[in-house]
């Protein structure tokens, strides 16, 4: 929709889960999804990626469904290459996030391999709350620990500098800013 009104633009979108340096590639405007956005950088918030732990009902049905946070050490769990490879930040009881340790049996730098691993049995993942929500609600996964939901992780646009910055990107800037808005 932008670049339908903006006839000016050319649109080049490059996906990757890797950080990448936005001055080498030669990128104006990165989505990056994390708490933690590399100083240096301009980041404006644009909203928040929420996550679920879940596993299919049949991996539930041969393993103890977890209890509580520590159980998860008794489980094969699924962890992103940047996000929960080793543990994942869960809110406890009072309130307070703590990182959990996990025994990550598969990883993968992509959501979609990691939700497609879990609807083939492989264990408990931490995914995108808007990405696993139809296997969710057809019954396919199964939510693992509801009362220690994972920590939500910002939605950032970044940009390497307010100086010079052409009129486009500003307008781009403000119209993600208006899509997140209404999502």
């Amino acid at each position: 929709k932008f670049a339908q009104k903006h006839a000016q633009v050319s649109i080049e979108l490059v996906a990757s889960e890797d950080t990448l340096d936005l001055l080498s590639q030669q990128i104006d405007v990165a989505i990056r999804i994390s708490n933690d956005v590399a100083s240096g950088l301009i980041a404006k918030r644009l909203g928040f990626c929420h996550s679920v732990l879940c596993a299919t009902p049949q991996y539930l049905q041969q393993h103890p469904t977890p209890q509580q946070p520590e159980d998860l050490l008794q489980h094969a769990c699924l962890g992103h290459r940047h996000v929960g490879r080793d543990s994942w930040p869960l809110r406890m009881a009072d309130g307070q996030y703590q990182r959990v340790p996990i025994q990550v049996k598969y990883c993968s730098n992509d959501a979609t391999v990691l939700l497609a691993m879990t609807l083939q049995h492989a264990g408990i993942c931490m995914l995108p709350t808007n990405l696993a929500q139809p296997a969710l609600q057809d019954g396919r996964l199964q939510q693992v620990l509801p009362d220690f939901p994972p920590e939500a992780l910002g939605i950032h646009a970044v940009y390497a500098s307010r100086q010079h910055m052409p009129r486009l990107t500003r307008h781009f800037l403000d119209y993600l800013g208006e899509c997140f808005e209404v999502g």
